[in-house]
C-alpha cells in the first residue's frame, strides 16, 4: 500500500486479567468498554466457556445486549438478552433455544437488531426488538438479509437475496421504508452506519473500503484499502477495519484507521499475530488481538 503512515502508536492491553465475562469476544461496543472501565472492572455478565457463555456485547445508554451461546452436539444455540446496567433488569429477547443469531448484533436508541433463521433453514432475515414496548418485529422477508447496524432511526445491512450479488440496504425504522443504497456487479458487504456516514467493503477487483454520506449518496473509496478488508466501523469521521497488509494472505490482519475529513490513512498495528474486529468512538479505537496464545482486547487513543 502506498502513502500509509506506519509510525509507531501506543496500544494498551485492557483485558489481561480482567475480561468482560468469559469466552471469545466477537464484538465489543466502545460504550461497553467505557462503562466497564468506569465501573472498575465490574463484570456485567458471566458464563462458563465449556458449554454456555456470553459473547458479542454491545451497549447503548444504560442498556447492554449480548448473545448467550449454548454449545450442543453438532450445533450452537443462542439467545439474545438485554440488561439495564443501572437497575439490573434483565430480559430474554429471543425465543428459547433458537439457532444462534448471526453475529454481530446491534443496539442503538432502545432497539436491538440481529439476523437469524427462525423463518426456515438457511432463511436469514432481520428482526428488531424494542426495549420500550417489549415487541419483536420481523423487518425483512427476502431470505438472506444479514449483518444489520443501527444508528438513530436508520439501519443498514447486507442483502444477498435481490440478485446474484450482495447489496447494501438501508431502512428507516420509523416508516420501515427500504432503499438500496449500494449496488454493483460484485459483493457489497460489511456495512456500518454512524449518523449520516456509511462504510462498507466492495469485494470487486480493485475494491476495498468505501464511505458515503447518505445526504449525497456519492461513494468514495479509501485509497490504500484492499480486498482483504473486513468489518469496517465508523463513528462518522473515522473509519477503522482489519486487513492483511498489501492484501498478502500469508500475513495476518492488521488494524487500519482512516480520517474522512483529512483523508489520512494510518496503520495502527504492526504485529506478526492476528489483529481484528476493531471499533471506534470518541477518539478511542479498540480491537481483538492475538497475544500469548489467546485473544485480548487492545485500545489506541487517536493522536497519541
Amino acid at each position: 500500500m502506498d502513502n500509509i503512515s506506519t509510525s509507531t502508536v501506543t496500544k494498551t492491553d485492557i483485558s489481561v486479567g480482567s475480561r468482560i465475562g468469559t469466552g471469545v469476544v466477537l464484538g465489543l461496543g466502545i460504550a461497553l468498554l467505557a462503562g466497564y472501565l468506569a465501573a472498575g472492572g465490574l463484570i456485567l455478565s458471566r458464563g462458563q466457556r465449556s458449554s454456555t457463555y456470553p459473547t458479542a456485547p454491545v451497549l447503548s445508554g444504560s442498556w447492554m445486549a449480548w448473545v448467550q451461546v449454548t454449545e450442543v452436539p453438532g450445533n450452537f444455540l443462542g439467545d439474545i438478552y438485554v440488561k439495564n446496567t443501572t437497575t439490573g433488569e434483565t430480559r430474554r429477547v429471543t425465543p428459547q433455544s433458537t439457532a444462534a443469531p448471526q453475529l454481530p448484533i446491534t443496539l442503538d436508541g432502545g432497539r436491538v437488531a440481529w439476523s437469524d433463521v427462525r423463518g426456515g433453514q438457511d432463511v436469514w432475515d432481520i428482526y428488531q426488538y424494542s426495549i420500550l414496548t417489549g415487541q419483536t418485529t420481523r423487518l425483512t422477508n427476502d431470505g438472506y438479509s444479514v449483518l444489520p447496524e443501527i444508528s438513530g432511526n436508520n439501519m443498514v445491512w447486507t442483502d444477498c437475496a435481490q440478485n446474484d450479488n450482495c447489496d447494501i440496504m438501508m431502512m428507516n425504522l420509523v416508516t420501515l421504508q427500504q432503499t438500496t443504497i449500494v449496488s454493483g456487479q460484485n459483493e457489497q458487504v460489511y456495512a456500518d452506519i454512524s449518523g449520516g456516514t456509511v462504510a462498507w467493503v466492495d469485494q470487486s477487483e480493485g475494491g476495498g473500503v468505501y464511505t458515503m454520506s447518505i445526504d449525497t449518496m456519492q461513494p468514495r473509496r479509501i485509497e490504500g484499502s484492499g480486498l482483504s478488508a473486513r468489518y469496517p466501523r465508523t463513528d462518522g469521521n473515522t473509519v477503522v477495519w482489519g486487513q492483511r497488509p498489501e492484501d498478502d494472505y500469508s500475513q495476518e490482519p492488521e488494524i487500519y484507521l482512516y480520517t474522512i475529513s483529512t483523508q489520512n490513512l494510518v496503520r495502527v498495528t504492526n504485529d506478526a499475530l492476528r489483529q481484528w474486529n476493531p471499533d471506534v468512538q470518541n477518539g478511542l479505537v479498540v480491537w481483538s488481538g492475538e497475544s500469548n496464545g489467546s485473544y485480548d482486547i487492545f485500545s489506541y487513543a487517536i493522536g497519541t
